[in-house]
C-alpha cells in the first residue's frame, strides 16, 4: 500500500446507508477502493487512494473521493451533477490550535 493513503485496501467494497439534508430518506451507497493515484491539488502533489461511491439502487456514480491518512483525509472529490457538469471539492489542512 502506498504510504500516506487512507489505509483502505485496493478492491475493498463497503456498503453503507447515507443521508443528507436534501434527501427524504437514507439510501445505500457502495464504496469501492480502486487504487492509488498522485495528483496536484491546489499546487500540492498528493498521493491518495481513489474511492468510487455508487448508488446501490441503480449503480450510478454518486461521487469519486481521493483519501489520505493525514488531515484533511479527503483531499479531492468529484460529484456528477444532474446537468452533466461535475462539482469539484478540495480540502486543505487547517493548522491545529493545540490543546487549551
Amino acid at each position: 500500500m502506498a504510504q500516506g493513503t487512507a489505509g483502505l485496501k485496493i478492491g475493498q467494497v463497503m456498503v453503507a446507508p447515507l443521508w443528507g439534508p436534501n434527501m427524504t430518506k437514507a439510501e445505500y451507497r457502495v464504496l469501492v477502493v480502486l487504487g492509488d493515484t498522485t495528483m496536484s491539488i491546489d499546487g500540492t502533489r498528493v498521493t491518495s487512494r481513489k474511492v468510487e461511491e455508487r448508488r446501490r439502487s441503480d449503480g450510478s456514480l454518486a461521487a469519486t473521493w481521493y483519501l489520505t491518512l493525514d488531515e484533511p483525509y479527503m483531499w479531492y472529490g468529484e460529484v456528477p451533477l444532474p446537468n452533466g457538469s461535475i462539482q469539484r471539492m478540495t480540502e486543505v489542512p487547517i493548522p491545529s490550535l493545540g490543546r487549551r
